[in-house]
Formats: structure tokens, C-alpha cells, sequence
């Protein structure tokens, strides 16, 4: 939701401030903002799980959360590279 607020430039103008382990942020981005805080809670939960809780399960026969998981992020990453050159490209031509 951070993401989209940040694209289209929802939310207006509010500063927000933090500090971390003596690094210091602060933004009037209500999008990035929101983003950044979600990433944080994410991850902190993805550290704090207990040893016998799994994501991912092993049984059975494999879903799209699976497949995208072994397969997906690569053609992610494929799709924003393509992206990036073709940016260039325009940039450019």
C-alpha cells in the first residue's frame, strides 16, 4: 500500500522522523513512509518466528505460492531489468 500511496502521490505533505541504533531518517512521504514501516514489521516477523513454524510447508504437491517462490522472483527480476534498459533506451532515443 506504501508503494502505491508513494507512485501516485497521495497523502499530502507530513514529515516523519525516526531514529535507529543512532541512524537517523526522516521524509514528508506518507507512501514511503508507509512502505518502510511495513518492510520493518515484515521482516521482524520473518526473524521472530518459532524454529518449528515454516513458511513454506514441505508435503504435497506444489502451489503457485511454491512455484513463484523457486521461479517467480527470477522472472521478476528479469522483467525490471528489461524495464530499467528499455528506460534507458527512451532516454536516449
Amino acid at each position: 500500500m506504501g508503494a502505491v500511496v508513494a507512485i501516485l502521490g497521495l497523502g499530502g505533505v507530513v514529515e516523519f522522523k525516526g531514529e535507529v541504533a543512532g541512524a537517523k531518517a526522516e521524509t514528508t512521504s506518507v507512501g514511503l513512509a508507509v512502505l518502510v514501516v511495513g518492510a520493518l514489521l515484515a521482516g521482524i516477523v520473518a526473524v521472530k518466528l518459532p524454529a518449528q513454524v515454516t513458511v513454506l510447508g514441505d508435503g504435497g504437491r506444489s502451489g503457485f505460492t511454491e512455484w513463484f517462490s523457486e521461479f517467480g522472483v527470477r522472472l521478476c527480476a528479469v522483467l525490471v531489468a528489461a524495464g530499467v534498459v528499455l528506460l534507458i533506451i527512451s532516454l536516449f532515443a
